[in-house]
């Protein structure tokens, strides 16, 4: 959820903010945990806060994912290795303890440090979070960006248009060109310059949206997935389908609309639903699914929190742990296809972080990175020391069918463009354009060739200059 991710945790699926009754926690830990923090620092001239963003397993157990001090000081780790070893008692969804995560902010004051469950929302703390200096990883690498003046950058936010708020992390084109933008505060479309708001059941902090082959819109929010077919969304209640939580949905052109959970694949087409796990398929590493794509060969390529498989059409199972490919232990995490059939995947490792000497996690994994899968059945792998990729973390892919390039949506990088053609990489961030942030969320592209990217910052529009 917030901006600074501690790498080394491994994240299973989970709700945000969800259950009844919700994860809860013994206020006599907070106590203890500010008693040490005073001891150890002097907060007498200190003032402000942290937030947490904590997974609370079913047993009970927490770990930090994320927080917002992007200076990272050492008051704040402390912090994060008192909160690991905090005890919870686990959310509830039908009488069932669930993983959830919960949100904790520490405030300093007047000498003292208290800490509170808080119900922040994206858009709190993204309208307060200034976006700090892109992460270039890679040093080797000279961007020289010629592509840039080729292309009209307009961000749109909630101070110059009707958006409700500045935070998303998901957005859809439709059949029409219309865009279908997600945000904290529910959905709202932009077409021909124009922002309408699209009338829905609330539905705050929507994380997954996908349009299927008929137009139908598909979205997950608040432990619930809603689909629209015209001017009303049906709900769909997860928990009385058997399911937690979703972590990704993705919609084909042959009309499958696939649902990543942590119980394995729901697939739904033409009213008819088919689920992929374990049980079925027992090559696969685990219920855990983290992301899903069909390709055009009608292959399905998924990524579990375990390692990546491939099912081909016959239902034979690859399990890419243990082979020479850059999917061995690793994670698809996104994926797009060019016309001729090539498939780039965003990877993340599956393997703990490795440590240093000191036994500081290390930030960046070799594993990660973007895999390409060639016509010809040859395995290329990118990543920020062989190619000019900016970092190896990924958010995001999309094949620009009129540029025939490559554009990246990374983790704090900024958006990367790679042309497969001269091998040419360009970074554009907030510090050497106007993209409003440096981290990029879901990228799509409208029949005009423009250009959106959903950001903490407003939604980015990347259109091509006429003549350029």
């Amino acid at each position: 959820m917030y901006k600074e991710k501690v790498a080394d945790t491994r994240v299973t699926s989970f709700c945000y903010n969800c259950g009844t009754p919700k994860a809860q926690y013994d206020p006599e830990m907070f106590e203890r945990i500010a008693h040490a923090v005073e001891r150890r620092y002097n907060l007498a001239a200190s003032w402000g806060s942290i937030s947490y963003q904590i997974l609370v397993d079913t047993a009970g157990n927490g770990q930090v994912l994320s927080y917002n001090d992007a200076s990272h000081s050492q008051l704040s780790r402390d912090i994060i290795g008192y909160l690991n070893v905090f005890r919870w008692k686990p959310a509830k969804v039908n009488d069932k303890s669930v993983f959830s995560s919960v949100d904790v902010t520490f405030t300093i004051g007047s000498g003292m440090i208290t800490g509170k469950v808080s119900d922040a929302s994206l858009d709190d703390f993204a309208d307060n979070v200034i976006a700090n200096h892109p992460l270039i990883i890679n040093k080797r690498y000279f961007y020289q960006n010629q592509s840039l003046g080729r292309y009209q950058l307009t961000v749109w936010n909630k101070n110059n248009s009707l958006l409700p708020d500045n935070v998303s992390q998901c957005n859809a084109v439709d059949r029409t060109g219309v865009l279908w933008y997600a945000t904290g505060h529910g959905i709202i479309t932009f077409a021909g310059g124009t922002f309408r708001n699209v009338p829905q059941v609330g539905t705050p902090g929507i994380t997954s949206l996908a349009i299927d082959n008929t137009d139908v819109k598909w979205m997950y929010s608040g432990n619930a997935v809603y689909r629209n077919a015209g001017s009303t969304w049906q709900k769909y209640d997860l928990p009385k389908m058997g399911f937690t939580s979703v972590n990704n949905i993705t919609a084909t052109k042959t009309g499958e609309v696939i649902f990543s959970t942590e119980k394995g694949l729901l697939i739904i087409k033409n009213g008819q639903f088919t689920l992929v796990n374990k049980q079925r398929f027992g090559k696969l590493p685990t219920n855990q699914i983290e992301y899903a794509y069909y390709d055009k060969r009608g292959r399905l390529w998924v990524g579990t929190n375990l390692g990546s498989v491939l099912i081909d059409k016959s239902r034979k199972v690859t399990v890419f742990n243990g082979m020479a490919s850059p999917l061995n232990g690793t994670c698809i995490t996104a994926a797009t296809e060019d016309p001729a059939g090539n498939l780039y995947f965003a990877l993340r490792s599956i393997r703990p972080y490795s440590k240093d000497a000191d036994g500081n996690t290390l930030s960046e994994s070799d594993a990660e990175g973007i895999a390409v899968y060639t016509t010809n059945g040859r395995w290329l792998h990118y990543n920020d020391k062989n190619s000019g990729l900016p970092s190896n973390q990924i958010n995001s892919l999309l094949y620009d069918r009129f540029e025939k390039v490559l554009w990246i949506g990374t983790h704090r990088s900024g958006l990367a463009r790679y042309n497969p053609r001269n091998y040419t990489w360009e970074l554009y961030h907030n510090e050497n354009s106007n993209v409003p942030d440096y981290d990029i969320y879901q990228l799509s592209q409208d029949g005009n060739g423009s250009i959106y990217a959903s950001t903490y910052k407003g939604l980015l529009v990347v259109s091509r200059r006429i003549g350029g």
